[in-house]
């Protein structure tokens, strides 16, 4: 049992309060706290599942069944008065309104009487918020999982570097961490490499409890990424600050759909040598009141208790909305959630966000301290294009000389590297298919036949490039975007040849 656990448990039997709901898939640290501390106050401890009903410890006998109809006759009698119940896994019964009705019962009218709810779900409904304390254990830190490793792994402490285990356990609670050493067996723990694997599954499983947060194993080299050389200059830079008090806070990563944000956030990971793990914004959202916000919170925490590492946001702007978004009210909660830990955060957690459309971020996101660095990703030049096309011959296994390389870029003018991969490996299927024609051939044929994302979206690109101008945003490749003393200027000729809908045009058939 963990002291702190025991302690924040019995801060509040001294508090009189009501009711305490545990939030926590490892029910034995609380059952063990409360078991202690009726013992020490002498109070009797009964415990209530759906399964077996309630059982009272000290008697040693079942006590009674159905949670609502118990509850009435007991409130009756005055039986709960000065006990302590344990309700194991009761979210379940909480959409029940007359367990509800039972519980605020029990808080307005037994004597001194302690509710504990035991659950890794909140389920709590707006009758009781009044009545209800949410508690959720904090997760065991480095010191405490050395000592628990060490009492658990004996002898094989030195022969599988008990000191490197500790960091990669972070996050895990301790029934995690005890089920990945029986998971290895008594042998296997003489095997370093075996007892790593176990505990990175350990927390891949965890993770994949919480539907919130991935963990991301798929780390590009910095060679796969094509161009955003001041943006690899600059994590260079910040890597040297991840061990000192000055840890980097992140980046903002904001520009042109399908031009390497996402890898470049994983990119980044790798760089700075730490675990990447992704929010998923969509599985946040809860039918209950709050919890979209606890959820959050939760998340937030474990990524906490999993530092140093990096947090990304991907899409950013679909998570959070802006103003005029029809969910505006939570949104706007899980934003102040959120801007709350970015700002008041101590862990050493580095964030890339990735965005498509700033003008749905609120401006509040956007201000100095928020980010380290906010960069422009606009589609890539020719220098940048040759290397993006190279990374995807090679990954295609298509080889063209260094002229053809030359002309085929000039050809991608406009194109984004997420068009160029798609035209490369419609290239590499065509040749499967026995397409007789030289690859420079195919893939010229592949481009006139593919729209690029700036025919598609001419109008959005036009417009993002004038905010990102006005907003002096820094390139990631180091070039500085024009700025226009009038936001309505034509742009230059450069501009409008890249921009054009006019190349490449997509053909139509006449009747």
């Amino acid at each position: 049992m963990r002291e702190i656990i025991y302690h924040d448990i019995a801060d509040f039997f001294d508090a009189e309060c009501k009711i305490l709901y545990t939030l926590t898939a490892d029910d034995r640290q609380i059952t063990d706290a409360v078991v202690k501390l009726c013992k020490e106050k002498q109070r009797e401890l009964i415990h209530y599942d759906s399964s077996r009903g309630f059982y009272n410890v000290i008697a040693e006998e079942k006590v009674g069944d159905t949670f609502a109809e118990v509850v009435s006759q007991w409130l009756n009698d005055s039986y709960l008065n000065g006990k302590v119940v344990i309700l194991h896994d009761f979210h379940f019964e909480l959409d029940d309104f007359r367990s509800v009705c039972a519980l605020k019962n029990i808080a307005r009218e037994s004597q001194n009487t302690i509710i504990i709810i035991i659950s890794n779900v909140l389920n709590l409904p707006a009758e009781l918020e009044h009545y209800v304390s949410v508690y959720e254990p904090p997760s065991m830190t480095k010191e405490e999982i050395e000592v628990l490793l060490k009492r658990e792994l004996g002898t094989h402490w030195n022969d599988v570097d008990g000191k490197t285990l500790s960091t990669l356990a972070l996050g895990l609670n301790e029934m995690d961490i005890l089920n990945g050493i029986r998971e290895i067996g008594s042998k296997g723990l003489e095997n370093k490499q075996k007892v790593t694997v176990a505990f990175a599954k350990q927390k891949a499983r965890m993770l994949d409890r919480t539907k919130i947060l991935t963990m991301v194993n798929d780390i590009p080299a910095p060679k796969d990424l094509g161009g955003y050389q001041a943006l690899k200059s600059w994590l260079q830079t910040a890597k040297s600050s991840i061990n000192t008090s000055y840890f980097p806070k992140g980046m903002m990563l904001v520009g042109v759909t399908g031009c390497g944000k996402s890898l470049c956030a994983k990119v980044a990971a790798g760089i700075l040598d730490l675990p990447l793990f992704r929010l998923e914004f969509g599985k946040i959202l809860d039918k209950y009141v709050g919890g979209s916000e606890q959820k959050m919170d939760r998340a937030l925490r474990i990524v906490e208790a999993m530092a140093p590492c990096v947090l990304w946001l991907d899409e950013f702007e679909k998570a959070i909305g802006g103003p005029d978004s029809s969910e505006n009210n939570i949104n706007q909660r899980l934003l102040g959630t959120m801007l709350t830990w970015m700002q008041e955060k101590q862990a050493a957690v580095f964030i890339v966000a990735t965005v498509n459309n700033i003008s749905k971020l609120p401006a509040e996101l956007l201000r100095r301290g928020r980010f380290d660095k906010i960069y422009y990703v606009d589609l890539p030049t020719d220098d940048e294009r040759r290397d993006i096309l190279k990374i995807h011959l090679t990954k295609n296994e298509l080889q063209l000389q260094d002229e053809k390389l030359g002309v085929i870029s000039g050809k991608l003018d406009s194109y984004s590297g997420a068009d160029i991969e798609f035209i490369l490996r419609e290239t590499k299927r065509r040749l499967n298919a026995h397409d007789s024609a030289p690859a420079e051939d195919i893939i010229a044929r592949c481009i006139q036949e593919t729209p690029s994302v700036s025919q598609m979206l001419f109008e959005d690109i036009d417009k993002m490039r004038r905010e990102f101008t006005q907003r002096h945003f820094e390139n990631v490749n180091g070039r500085v975007v024009e700025r226009n003393s009038n936001p309505q200027e034509k742009h230059s000729k450069q501009e409008k040849r890249m921009l054009s809908p006019k190349r490449n045009p997509i053909k139509t058939h006449s009747k």
